[in-house]
């Protein structure tokens, strides 16, 4: 029978301005998918100022879009998406690896190869991540899913987390040098150094569940924010996420909302402001709950 998650997400994005300001159309990238693995089945957004008209799109990945327009000057731009999401995935190796994918580099079969072959760029190489994944490929005789399961458990280990709210993500020789990033530069070092091996990998955002933990000295309520992963394309298992700031591979406390080559094609918001004062200060919080599990 089917193992059903049901979480709840509550995100609220805001935006302030020190002088009232206009906006250039906006994109807003915060609907959770639905596909294999998860089901949207409620999503409420409002936005403050009312934009003077929008319409939901599909970007150039798939990634359900609202492209909005606004009038006048403003002071603020807040987002407020409550989503509930039913998400299937209680085992992330339920599949078999293809013959052709058992093992590394990766050799995608045609049509596939160019298909993916945006997936397989590496934007900024460095021998410091070749070194790594081929120490971690030859730890695992070549093996495609023991080498991947390792890379994202080593990432966990060797790389420190470190929350930072703004920015582009960090370079991946740059993580591996100063041994910590935030969730977005983890992704990114995760997704260059299996490029290295000739696998596709993808920038995803979304959010992760993360219960309560007991321990001996009470009750810990981890902080929730937006969340970044990567998925990796493996035939005869499809695309399939790996979460190297949790050092696991993705399952049903993942709610994927936006995937893609690129970081910032998957970014929650993309726009520009104009004002005489081009200071904005940004506040999110984001609250996911387990609504109910059921079989």
């Amino acid at each position: 029978m089917l193992s059903v998650m049901l979480l709840e997400v509550r995100h609220n994005l805001r935006y302030d301005y020190a002088v009232p300001v206009t906006f250039d159309p906006t994109v807003l990238r915060l609907k959770p998918r639905t596909d294999a693995t998860q089901r949207l089945v409620e999503f409420q957004l409002t936005i403050d100022p009312l934009p003077g008209g929008q319409s939901e799109c599909v970007d150039v990945d798939g990634n359900d879009t609202v492209e909005m327009w606004f009038t006048g000057k403003h002071r603020s731009l807040e987002f407020n998406i409550h989503s509930v999401v039913e998400t299937f995935r209680v085992n992330p190796y339920d599949f078999m690896v293809s013959t052709n994918g058992a093992t590394l580099p990766m050799a995608y079969d045609q049509p596939f190869l160019v298909a993916l072959a945006v997936y397989r760029i590496r934007e900024s190489p460095s021998d410091e991540v070749d070194a790594l994944a081929q120490e971690i490929v030859t730890a695992n005789d070549h093996q495609t899913l023991p080498t991947l399961t390792a890379l994202c458990q080593a990432l966990y280990e060797r790389v420190t987390n470190d929350l930072r709210s703004m920015g582009d993500p960090m370079t991946p020789s740059q993580t591996l040098q100063l041994g910590q990033g935030a969730c977005r530069d983890k992704a990114v070092l995760f997704m260059d150094a299996c490029r290295t091996m000739g696998l596709a990998a993808r920038f995803v955002s979304g959010y992760v569940h993360s219960p309560p933990q007991e321990t001996p000295t009470g009750v810990i309520d981890h902080a929730q924010y937006l969340h970044a992963w990567a998925e990796v394309y493996i035939p005869g298992g499809g695309w399939r996420g790996y979460d190297p700031t949790n050092g696991l591979a993705v399952a049903d406390h993942h709610v994927a909302v936006a995937a893609a080559p690129y970081p910032f094609l998957a970014g929650t918001t993309h726009g520009v402001f104009r004002g005489t004062d081009g200071s904005s200060t940004l506040t999110s919080t984001v609250q996911v709950d387990a609504v109910r599990s059921m079989v």
